[in-house]
Protein backbone atom coordinates (compact mmCIF):
# COMPACT_ATOMS: atom_id res chain seq x y z
CA UNK A 1 0.00 0.00 0.00
CA UNK A 2 1.51 3.54 -0.68
CA UNK A 3 1.31 6.29 1.22
CA UNK A 4 1.64 10.43 0.42
CA UNK A 5 5.32 10.93 -0.48
CA UNK A 6 6.05 8.10 -2.21
CA UNK A 7 6.78 5.60 0.89
CA UNK A 8 5.14 2.14 1.56
CA UNK A 9 5.06 -0.30 4.49
CA UNK A 10 7.02 -3.19 3.80
CA UNK A 11 10.36 -1.57 4.52
CA UNK A 12 10.38 0.39 0.82
CA UNK A 13 10.69 4.52 0.82
CA UNK A 14 11.04 5.59 -1.98
CA UNK A 15 12.28 9.12 -0.54
CA UNK A 16 13.88 12.70 -2.97
CA UNK A 17 17.18 13.54 -1.35
CA UNK A 18 15.52 16.33 0.69
CA UNK A 19 13.56 14.72 2.70
CA UNK A 20 15.96 11.49 3.01
CA UNK A 21 18.29 14.68 4.35
CA UNK A 22 16.30 16.15 6.29
CA UNK A 23 15.10 12.38 7.80
CA UNK A 24 18.94 11.47 8.67
CA UNK A 25 18.98 15.23 10.95
CA UNK A 26 15.78 14.63 12.48
CA UNK A 27 17.02 10.82 13.63
CA UNK A 28 20.35 11.78 14.82
CA UNK A 29 19.15 15.02 16.36
CA UNK A 30 15.84 15.33 16.66
CA UNK A 31 13.73 18.31 15.49
CA UNK A 32 16.84 21.12 16.55
CA UNK A 33 18.97 19.39 13.53
CA UNK A 34 16.24 20.91 11.38
CA UNK A 35 15.90 24.18 12.78
CA UNK A 36 19.99 24.51 13.42
CA UNK A 37 20.08 23.18 9.14
CA UNK A 38 17.22 26.17 8.50
CA UNK A 39 18.38 28.78 10.54
CA UNK A 40 22.79 27.85 9.50
CA UNK A 41 22.27 26.67 5.46
CA UNK A 42 19.12 28.70 4.56
CA UNK A 43 19.27 30.75 1.61
CA UNK A 44 18.06 34.42 2.12
CA UNK A 45 15.74 35.96 4.86
CA UNK A 46 14.35 33.10 7.57
CA UNK A 47 11.06 31.47 5.97
CA UNK A 48 8.82 29.87 8.59
CA UNK A 49 6.46 28.26 6.03
CA UNK A 50 9.97 26.80 4.83
CA UNK A 51 10.73 25.30 7.96
CA UNK A 52 6.94 23.82 8.63
CA UNK A 53 7.09 22.37 4.59
CA UNK A 54 10.14 19.87 5.43
CA UNK A 55 8.64 19.13 8.92
CA UNK A 56 5.36 18.15 7.40
CA UNK A 57 7.04 16.52 4.38
CA UNK A 58 8.37 13.97 6.99
CA UNK A 59 5.07 13.16 8.57
CA UNK A 60 4.02 10.47 6.22
CA UNK A 61 7.46 8.61 6.25
CA UNK A 62 7.68 9.03 10.67
CA UNK A 63 4.09 7.79 10.91
CA UNK A 64 2.29 7.05 7.95
CA UNK A 65 -1.25 7.26 7.67
CA UNK A 66 -3.82 10.32 9.66
CA UNK A 67 -1.64 11.77 11.91
CA UNK A 68 -4.96 14.17 13.38
CA UNK A 69 -8.25 13.25 14.23
CA UNK A 70 -11.19 15.54 14.49
CA UNK A 71 -11.81 16.93 17.87
CA UNK A 72 -14.91 16.23 19.54
CA UNK A 73 -16.62 19.53 20.66
CA UNK A 74 -18.74 19.23 23.59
Amino acid sequence: MSYAGGVERGGRADLDAATARDLAALIADGAWGLVNDWIVDGDGPLDPEQLADRLLRLSPVIAPGPLLSKAKGP
